[in-house]
């Protein structure tokens, strides 16, 4: 069993900014971790519980949790529970000249996408999209996963994409382009249109992905974005997975209306979504985009 983390990463705290974990898988996979030689400590309120069922512990608690991880430096990495519902509710309570403290690594993604979206637009810390505590157990025995998180964590150089079995890329609208990606869940995204948490997506590819959704559902979020001018600004657009979002024909047929709005390639097929295996990325990842649909990724410190 290989780790995923970079040697510079030796302690790993667990936060619940979202719904509540199952102990024993954060449990198994805390355990896991240290049986790589890193140091996990689960925060003190991944576990409080709340009134309300779907949340980890109350705001108060949550936010708690978050700001002792950055004024630990101690801290190299803050992975996130799993996801649920709750992150946008910390964020007007966030400290954000802390979290501006320090560039810390922040791991998860789904209702994540909320905490990195506002991480983004205040430019703090490192969002990584990525699977989340609660599925360690899994992930650390995917080999495809495991070196998808050591890289966009490393900071490699310029490497081409490579699909894991199974997977293909299949280009929608061929252009080629080269701009930072954003991925994030297409719920969470429109929840957040309007607000001061929504960063400037302007000439960023936009990655999309989400689960348990009505095609409908997709169609509407969609044309909330477009409404909103969010994929005429987009350079590009990739759909990710959409487990349990109705049929495949009628969802491409619903994705491929949206092509016409987008001033860029658009693609479809990338692992990144509700399964494994899945690519792991560091928002603002440089993608270049060719017509045949190879794509090139370059981390944002070394792209000039």
């Amino acid at each position: 069993m290989k780790s995923p983390f970079t040697s510079g990463i030796r302690h790993i705290a667990v936060a619940a900014p979202a719904g509540p974990p199952c102990s024993e898988k954060i449990k198994k996979s805390s355990s896991l971790l240290r049986s790589l030689g890193l140091k996990v400590t689960v925060m003190p309120n991944v576990f409080r519980g709340a009134d309300e069922k779907y949340l980890s512990a109350d705001i108060e608690s949550r936010v708690s949790d978050i700001h002792a991880c950055w004024r630990d430096e101690t801290v190299d990495l803050l992975l996130c529970a799993r996801g649920g519902y709750g992150s946008a509710q910390l964020l007007p309570h966030l400290d954000w000249k802390l979290l501006k403290s320090r560039k810390l690594p922040v791991l998860g993604y789904s209702d994540i996408t909320a905490l990195h979206l506002a991480m983004c637009a205040n430019d703090v810390g490192i969002p990584v999209a990525a699977p989340m505590a609660d599925k360690f157990d899994e992930v650390l025995n995917d080999e495809y996963t495991v070196k998808s998180i050591f890289s966009a964590l490393s900071g490699e150089a310029a490497v081409v994409f490579e699909a894991p079995p199974k997977f293909k890329i299949k280009v929608i609208k061929s252009a080629e382009l080269s701009a930072p990606v954003i991925p994030a869940n297409l719920t969470i995204l429109v929840s957040l249109l309007g607000t001061p948490y929504f960063p400037n997506l302007g000439g960023k590819i936009l990655l999309i992905e989400d689960i348990g959704e009505k095609v409908r559902q997709l169609d509407r979020a969609l044309t909330q974005l477009r409404l909103a001018g969010v994929l005429e600004d987009c350079s590009g657009l990739i759909f990710g997975g959409f487990s349990k979002c109705g049929r495949r024909r009628e969802r491409d047929a619903v994705f491929s209306k949206f092509t016409s709005y987008v001033n860029g390639p658009v693609l479809s097929g990338f692992p990144f979504g509700h399964f494994l295996p899945m690519k792991a990325l560091r928002w603002n990842t440089t993608f270049k985009i060719e017509n045949s649909g190879r794509i090139t990724m370059t981390p944002a410190e070394f792209f000039s």
